[in-house]
């Protein structure tokens, strides 16, 4: 008989001025995307992934070189 593997999903609720930081922080870096005309797309749930990993000061520092090299080096 087949063992069957089955996904998990975790869900977990931030503190709600964390959501506007989010916003805010995405927006910036959408804006340095835009100006330099590449193609890598930054989430919300990428920053949440750096934010919860890294702390969300970290991605205050990022530039979206920055932001690129992490989802690079931890397979994101």
């Amino acid at each position: 008989m087949p063992i069957k593997k089955h996904k998990t999903h975790i869900s977990f609720v931030l503190p709600s001025d964390w959501k506007w930081e989010f916003e805010k922080e995405l927006h910036r870096l959408d804006q340095q995307r835009v100006k330099s005309k590449r193609g890598f797309r930054i989430s919300r749930s990428i920053l949440y992934v750096i934010a919860l990993m890294e702390g969300i000061q970290r991605i205050r520092e990022m530039n979206l070189e920055d932001v690129e090299r992490w989802c690079q080096k931890n397979k994101i």
